[in-house]
């Protein structure tokens, strides 16, 4: 399959589940998961819709000490850097020096350390599971997703079929979760899945795993979206105990990604306009609130968030930016003339970009580095700009 994007085949059913949703600016398929993440589902797909983009909140009740916070008293709205970055023309190519993540270009799994590895299938989507590569193929006719468990020789260690919604990754590649055609959560590590959760409702869509996740973890936890629209999220926790991620009517209307600190998400939608918030994963208070970034990705580290326009556009965005914990931009790869279209964290910390150059009809992958200018470290694939030529491992 593979002219859709690496984020909307990761949540490709969200858009059919939203169905009728007017007062939603976003297809809940953005609401993370990517599954967006993978991201997710994140990373994920905005089916053209536009919304009219209200101020930014400054932030309240923020964390002390850890995570997107910053102390005690207001802070400037968040919008450029003082001194905006300039995207080059061009970048320096990584090579075999590696880039700190791992990406896919055709049937070839580059690691994050420059080795190359045939796949045995071509993939719209891929995680990393410790040194295996979790690709993701999709059945054009059912909507079902079948796993892939890649190892380093490029040999299907494990298959896993009939996935609905999902996988997403844990910050440690430790586990996955997904949902079955059967309605069971499922958390699997290389070596086995369990089932944590069952009957929770339709259209479940997981928007991020924390923890190790391995079988003595009981700080594990599944974070969901409910596709309806209705429901508020809930988090599902490794002994099966299944709670609203915020309680009360402050709670998101879905998730975008979460860390062990720091939950993001949908806060409001009303006529039109929508905006966006942090909580305190252990409080569920809001950390802080804006409607003029997306919030995309959360930083392993705490410190750190990938954000966009607020405004969906379609398929990519015109620039992504890496906010501080002050909620300051302190990178932001913006084309001339093209889009970005996904995002992923790094093992350095640095912030990998996938974005089309119109004018030289080429993708390439950038780093996002804080406080320095965006550089383009793979790039000349040639293609067209619905058809990523590179497509990042969460």
């Amino acid at each position: 399959m593979s002219n859709e994007h690496w984020e909307s085949e990761m949540s490709r059913g969200l858009d059919e589940r939203a169905r009728g949703l007017d007062d939603t600016p976003f297809s809940l398929d953005r609401v993370k998961g990517r599954a967006r993440r993978i991201r997710r589902t994140r990373r994920l797909a905005t089916a053209g819709a536009v919304l009219a983009v209200a101020a930014v909140l400054v932030p309240v009740g923020l964390l002390a000490g850890q995570g997107l916070g910053s102390g005690d008293g207001e802070v400037p709205p968040a919008s450029r850097s003082s001194e905006p970055t300039v995207v080059p023309t061009r970048g320096a190519d990584a090579g075999d020096e590696g880039l700190g993540g791992d990406y896919v270009e055709g049937r070839t799994w580059v690691r994050a350390d420059g080795t190359k590895v045939r796949l045995p299938a071509a993939y719209d989507a891929g995680l990393r599971l410790e040194d295996l590569l979790v690709g993701v193929r999709n059945d054009d006719d059912t909507g079902i997703d079948t796993l892939d468990l890649v190892d380093a020789d490029g040999t299907v260690t494990t298959t896993l079929r009939g996935v609905v919604a999902g996988p997403v990754v844990n910050d440690e590649h430790t586990a996955i979760a997904y949902v079955t055609t059967a309605g069971e959560v499922v958390v699997h590590t290389a070596d086995r899945g369990r089932t944590v959760a069952r009957e929770l409702g339709p259209n479940l869509l997981p928007s991020a795993l924390v923890g190790a996740c391995d079988e003595d973890d009981a700080g594990c936890r599944v974070y969901l979206s409910h596709g309806d629209g209705a429901a508020p999220p809930q988090v599902v926790g490794a002994d099966g105990s299944v709670r609203d991620v915020v309680e009360g009517g402050s709670a998101p209307l879905g998730l975008r990604d979460a860390n062990a600190d720091t939950i993001a998400g949908l806060a409001s939608s009303e006529g039109g306009t929508g905006c966006f918030a942090l909580y305190d994963a252990g409080s569920g208070t809001t950390t802080y609130e804006t409607c003029t970034y997306d919030l995309l990705d959360l930083a392993p580290s705490g410190e750190q968030v990938a954000v966009t326009h607020a405004d969906g556009d379609g398929d990519g965005h015109g620039w992504v930016a890496i906010l501080d914990e002050d909620q300051q931009e302190v990178a932001r790869l913006e084309p001339e003339d093209g889009v970005v279209r996904d995002q992923v964290w790094a093992g350095d910390g640095a912030l990998l970009v996938t974005a089309y150059e119109r004018d030289l009809r080429a993708w390439g992958i950038w780093r996002l580095t804080p406080g320095a200018e965006p550089e383009r470290v793979v790039g000349g694939a040639a293609g067209v700009e619905d058809a990523p030529a590179y497509l990042l491992v969460r």
